[in-house]
């Protein structure tokens, strides 16, 4: 099973093998990942469920899980937490381009898919998101 890097469209990883591979071919991937500064953070559907990943630890993603982003400060310092009802289950830093440095491609893209902290949040948080991110990648 492959997910697709969330930054980049050759890179992959593989969740079998825990190893990021580098490759142009077209692979069926299962979702996506990044790599923050040597976390393996992943979120990918398998047997009808979502999953994130953060290094070796996989936590199953269902009705009970929330999840949240704060900024942290005004130089893109962000913060994701995961969430099993009340209680902290995981949690990390990363860092997004300050908005107003990056010029999008195009006009219509929403600020989680330059912030991976709020993609998560975004699908985890949603019972149609995370439904659609299930289909679609299961």
């Amino acid at each position: 099973m492959f997910l697709q890097n969330f930054n980049s469209i050759n890179q992959f990883f593989d969740l079998r093998n825990n190893t990021k591979l580098t490759d142009n071919s077209k692979r069926k991937t299962v979702g996506w990942f990044t790599d923050i500064d040597g976390l393996i953070s992943g979120l990918f559907a398998d047997h009808n469920k979502l999953f994130l990943q953060l290094n070796d630890l996989r936590y199953v993603v269902d009705e009970r899980t929330t999840a949240k982003t704060e900024i942290l400060n005004v130089n893109g310092q962000r913060k994701f937490s995961l969430f099993d009802e009340t209680s902290l289950i995981a949690s990390f830093k990363y860092s997004v381009e300050i908005a107003f440095n990056h010029i999008p491609p195009v006009e219509y893209l929403d600020d989680d898919e330059f912030d991976w902290g709020l993609f998560l949040s975004n699908i985890i948080n949603n019972a149609s998101r995370k439904t659609e991110f299930i289909n679609n990648n299961s």
